[in-house]
């Protein structure tokens, strides 16, 4: 094994305290490139060295609470993508829209374009409007 210098064994710890930080939080998730969801360190980083880690999309996760509908929470998330710098302001388009299954509670499958995804890897209470290609945008995942 050829020997790491002190630079690329910290920026590597970081990364690994990042990772580990975001699996404890559920503020990410990391899945394999075919979907599976990767809850342990050692699965995100065994994928990393697989190449077989899914690009995250590029989105913003948004909160409501009732008497909000999720027809009306995917309305003002779509609006909160549109004008993050990140997403509609760097010329992206919202494609997905993505929730837990009970939040969605019988909605159809598309809105206005988006494509509705019940996503149990997405709290109740929560709606995430993204990019349906990760490979295309890099990875990059922010919060609004």
């Amino acid at each position: 094994m050829k020997p790491v210098n002190d630079s690329t064994y910290h920026t590597a710890s970081a990364a690994v305290q990042q990772i580990e930080e975001n699996l404890k939080s559920g503020r990410r998730h990391y899945r394999t490139k075919d979907g599976k969801l990767l809850e342990e360190l050692d699965q995100v980083l065994l994928a990393i060295t697989e190449d077989n880690l899914m690009l995250e999309q590029v989105g913003i996760l948004y909160d409501f609470d009732p008497p909000l509908s999720v027809d009306q929470a995917i309305d003002l998330a779509v609006t909160q993508f549109l004008l993050a710098d990140h997403c509609g302001q760097s010329h992206r388009t919202p494609e997905e829209a993505r929730a837990h299954p009970t939040t969605l509670n019988g909605l159809q499958t598309t809105k206005h374009g988006l494509t509705i995804i019940a996503d149990p890897t997405i709290r109740p209470g929560r709606v995430r409007v993204c990019t349906a290609t990760p490979e295309e945008v890099g990875n990059v995942q922010y919060a609004a």
